[in-house]
């Protein structure tokens, strides 16, 4: 199992930042590998949601299910895969700064099949994702 951590500071305040980061229908915006990103449910997010999700990955596409583990806005998200080619655990925190919000992903994971015969190149694609995706997400909130 592989464990991937990266932060970003973000000059808005945490519930702005935490609206977005966890909004499916704008994980486009600033996650680069979502194609397809739909709940199961109307409403707010909540523990034991499940979120559909179609990724391209390592040139792959990847369909997955998604269940919200934990949710105490506007700081922390829990989420893990529940179906699908990766086993991956992920959690989102967002703490207040002078400046804004630090945001800060862990995420634990392990490829199966054809992914995990190329665990180490999935590691490093994923690691040098995260990193863009937080790039990405700053940059929307902060324009």
């Amino acid at each position: 199992m592989a464990t991937i951590e990266h932060s970003v500071e973000i000059a808005r305040p945490p519930a702005d930042v935490f609206a977005v980061l966890t909004d499916p229908a704008r994980l486009r915006e600033w996650q680069g590998t979502v194609l397809e990103a739909r709940p199961e449910d109307e409403g707010p997010l909540r523990a034991g949601s499940r979120v559909h999700e179609v990724r391209s990955f390592l040139g792959r596409r990847i369909a997955s299910t998604v269940e919200i583990v934990e949710v105490e806005a506007p700081s922390k998200f829990v989420l893990r895969s529940s179906a699908g080619p990766v086993t991956f655990h992920i959690q989102q925190t967002v703490a207040p700064t002078a400046a804004g919000s630090l945001v800060r992903i862990v995420m634990e994971g392990e490829a199966r099949g054809m992914l995990g015969m190329a665990a180490r190149v999935a590691v490093k694609a994923a690691d040098k994702q995260l990193r863009t995706d937080l790039k990405s997400l700053k940059a929307l909130l902060e324009h």
